[in-house]
């Protein structure tokens, strides 16, 4: 645990060393902004029934900030230690190859959950437009947060990967993105299949991010939602671990 500690400081570190960082955390911010603005304009004077966190994940700027940062922030993990050679250095240290893959993704994680601090600071700036303080229970904000670190743990699960499999930034990014992208599409599919549809209709049912994530911005902690955030990204971090590990002996 000491060894994954050091390299996940190292990794964190990384982010604040650098002018990238800075530029994804205002980028997010400015995003976020909008997408507050996006709601006020959207109650427009009008009573509301439901939480203010769900106002905010029914926006698109919110699936903009998980599909577009998850890749900016993780394209560096792998692809720039091996464009630079720092990686053959990283991997020839007395350090497992689990130890390598659960700091870089750590170090991203934390990160990534970072950049969403200010969305704590505009939820109660947007209380004032709700005729409910309840609206913006302790326990709902609480939940909202668990239930988005979870979508950016895989998010960036997916970025790591892709990182590991390129010295290109720029191909990680893209491929980070790609994967990204076709799990929110097929999201969608869930609303498009008819009652009848059976088995696939579950399938899709299970797999849709909208679905599980709609519960977390209600207040309701699901395990079963839990376990699908953890389970899909173990299973990524598992693609993520055998990609460097079969790179390690070339």
């Amino acid at each position: 645990m000491r060894t994954i500690a050091t390299l996940t400081r190292r990794e964190l570190a990384g982010f604040f060393q650098h002018l990238t960082g800075y530029v994804i955390i205002a980028s997010v911010m400015i995003v976020i902004g909008l997408s507050f603005i996006a709601v006020i304009l959207a109650i427009n004077g009008q009573a509301v029934d439901s939480p203010i966190t769900e106002a905010l994940y029914s926006t698109p700027f919110f699936w903009l900030i998980i599909l577009l940062a998850a890749p900016a922030i993780t394209m560096r993990s792998y692809a720039q230690e091996r464009s630079s050679g720092t990686f053959e250095t990283l991997m020839t240290a007395p350090v497992k190859t689990s130890e390598v893959v659960l700091s870089k993704f750590f170090g991203a994680w934390i990160f990534f959950v970072v950049v969403w601090i200010p969305f704590i600071g505009y939820m109660f700036v947007l209380r004032p437009f709700f005729d409910d303080p309840s609206l913006l229970d302790i326990r709902v904000l609480c939940s909202s947060l668990l239930g988005i670190s979870l979508l950016c743990a895989l998010f960036t699960a997916i970025g790591c990967l892709a990182s590991s499999l390129t010295r290109s930034q720029m191909l990680a990014a893209m491929t980070s993105f790609t994967i990204g992208m076709c799990l929110f599409l097929q999201s969608f599919v869930t609303f498009q299949l008819p009652a009848e549809s059976g088995l696939w209709a579950h399938v899709f049912a299970y797999t849709s991010l909208f679905l599980h994530l709609e519960d977390f911005v209600r207040g309701v902690v699901d395990s079963r939602h839990v376990m699908f955030y953890v389970t899909l990204t173990s299973f990524f971090l598992y693609l993520n671990w055998h990609a460097v590990e079969s790179r390690r002996w070339l």
